[in-house]
């Protein structure tokens, strides 16, 4: 069995980004359930009610603005990404956070960069 985690990250003030997410959580929720796990990552509380409609488990994923302020300190000094990617699981409250939930594959429905920032299957 796979586990697949989504993770959604727009807020309903997002318009059309959060309506996306809203299409991609009913898309995983249909997988069937004996051959796919699936966990929701949200950062915000809002997504609770919509995730639970569908009786899939959830993990807080925290926003890290400080985090994402020194990836764009990192991208300016032109460091390789990978070693980002490489250390971030030791210090990153989402790269953290996504680990735990020690998914197969994730998928990051908002255009997040965290999808090449993270040390994640994507």
């Amino acid at each position: 069995m796979k586990k697949i985690g989504l993770f959604l990250d727009a807020d309903p003030s997002h318009g059309g980004t959060f309506q996306y997410n809203q299409n991609i959580l009913a898309g995983v929720a249909a997988l069937p359930r004996d051959r796919f796990a699936v966990v929701v990552g949200y950062t915000a509380p809002g997504w609770l009610e919509h995730v639970a409609r569908h009786e899939l488990p959830t993990v807080y994923i925290p926003r890290a603005p400080l985090s994402q302020a020194g990836f764009l300190l990192w991208n300016a000094l032109r460091l390789p990404v990978g070693l980002w990617r490489r250390a971030s699981r030791w210090f990153h409250p989402k790269a953290k956070a996504f680990l735990r939930a020690r998914c197969d594959l994730w998928i990051f429905a908002s255009q997040e960069d965290l999808g090449y920032q993270m040390p994640l299957p994507v």
